[in-house]
């Protein structure tokens, strides 16, 4: 009897190539920092981890990491730690998330990481670790937009490490301003407001951006529609 072992081998091989495929299609994409890479789209696969087979074409390249409408709840610094031993992760998607907890140094290693959309989460102040955004030196763009910030307000200690962020999306609520700690971010220059409820800006209200350089404000509101028969 002749030796399958390695014509099975090859055979399960290419199964789960053809598995990662189907499940997590890739595609040619451009990020919001201009980088020129693949989209890894791994959304909905209501899943709280990442896949453990990286295909091939990801290898030494920009990835834009798409885990939208997944199962992620925690972040840690483990947590992407395989993809980034051979890809450049410039983008990381995870909107629509049950995250509530960011742990400590969770994206240091992701050394190109430029844009990080966590909105639609499940996130509050006390869930975000002092040095969750620390030791990353080239985020430009953040989303914390629908999140549940209203009770405690912004992890502005947090939020004040990245020094390089140029554009920030988040909620805007009764009660908000922009705090002590948001002095550091002097790279700032686009905000986007969320509106979550009735609010009121008063000259107190961007303090705490005094030393960054807005040159755009936009302001979203909540339309709702009422139908009657």
């Amino acid at each position: 009897m002749k030796d399958t072992g390695p014509r099975m081998f090859i055979f399960l091989l290419f199964c789960s190539l053809v598995a990662i495929s189907y499940l997590c299609p890739t595609a040619p994409y451009t990020d919001e920092c201009g980088n020129l890479g693949i989209l890894w789209n791994c959304s909905g696969l209501i899943t709280d981890r990442i896949l453990d087979k990286i295909p091939q074409k990801l290898r030494n390249r920009y990835v834009t990491l798409d885990l939208s409408f997944n199962r992620f709840s925690t972040l840690t610094e483990k947590t992407f730690e395989n993809l980034i031993r051979f890809s450049v992760v410039s983008s990381i998607i995870l909107n629509n998330n049950k995250i509530t907890n960011i742990e400590n140094k969770t994206f240091h290693r992701i050394s190109g990481l430029c844009s990080l959309d966590l909105s639609s989460c499940e996130l509050d102040k006390n869930g975000i670790e002092v040095e969750a955004f620390s030791y990353i030196y080239k985020l430009k763009f953040l989303r914390l937009d629908q999140n549940n910030f209203q009770s405690d307000g912004y992890p502005d200690v947090a939020l004040s490490a990245i020094q390089s962020l140029s554009s920030l999306h988040i909620d805007i609520f009764n009660g908000f301003s922009f705090t002590a700690p948001f002095e550091n971010l002097i790279n700032l220059s686009e905000l986007q407001f969320h509106i979550l409820n009735d609010f009121r800006l008063t000259n107190t209200s961007f303090l705490g951006l005094r030393r960054s350089k807005i040159h755009r404000l936009d302001i979203f509101f909540l339309v709702t529609y009422f139908v009657t028969s």
